[in-house]
Order: C-alpha cells, then structure tokens, then sequence
C-alpha cells in the first residue's frame, strides 16, 4: 500500500479522478531523486513478489512527477471540503466539466449499444 500511495503523489493526469486532479497531493520534504531511487530499489530485498515489483516499476516510472515539489492543489484542512464542494477549487470547474463530458460520451455509447441490441 505504501507504494500506491507514493504513485499517488504523481502529477496529476486527465485519466486520473476528478477529485485526486483537483487535490493534487504533494510529497513534502521529497528527497533528492538518487536517494529515493536507492530506497524504493532496497524493497526489493525484503520483499520481491510479482506486486511488488510492479508497484516499483510504476513509482521508478513516475519519480520525476513524484518529487516534483510545488503547492498542493487544496490544503489538508480543506479535503473535506472538496468532497462536499468541489467546484471551490482552483481549475476545479475546467476538471469536472471534462469528466463529466467523458461520461455523457459513455452512458450515449452504451444506450446506443443497448437500442441496437434491443431492436434486434
């Protein structure tokens, strides 16, 4: 679980949810990218199961994004907040409505799906 946590510290992405975009969390006093390397690389030795591995590789792949440093999107003592008001929140408004433009484009493509095989 540690490591999905660190890959969630990754820069926001369009596929990521709405909510973890507009939080975007921020791994604070990050160490230099060498020394995290070197640690998250040690797990390994105590533990190299196929999860773990890929759980590394996918924290390796997104370490500059991880340590990139900066301001959080919204403030701890806000979080909850974000859950009741999302819309509050710098670039909140431009997220939301592009999710949900996505899942307008999903529910019409699968009531399209669903017409055609009912008319069959």
């Amino acid at each position: 679980m540690a490591l999905d946590a660190l890959i969630a510290y990754r820069k926001p992405a369009p596929n990521m949810a709405p909510l973890a975009q507009i939080a975007a969390p921020v791994l604070l006093n990050a160490p230099s990218r060498s020394q995290f390397e070197h640690e998250i690389l040690s797990t390994l030795e105590g533990s190299s199961t196929p999860r773990i591995k890929m759980a590394i590789e996918s924290v390796l792949k997104y370490s500059v994004e991880i340590l990139r440093g900066g301001d959080r999107g919204v403030a701890i003592s806000e979080l909850p907040m974000l859950f009741l008001c999302p819309e509050k929140f710098l670039n909140a408004q431009q997220i939301l409505n592009r999710h949900d433009s996505v899942l307008s484009g999903v529910r019409n493509s699968i009531e399209a799906v669903v017409s055609k095989s009912n008319s069959n």
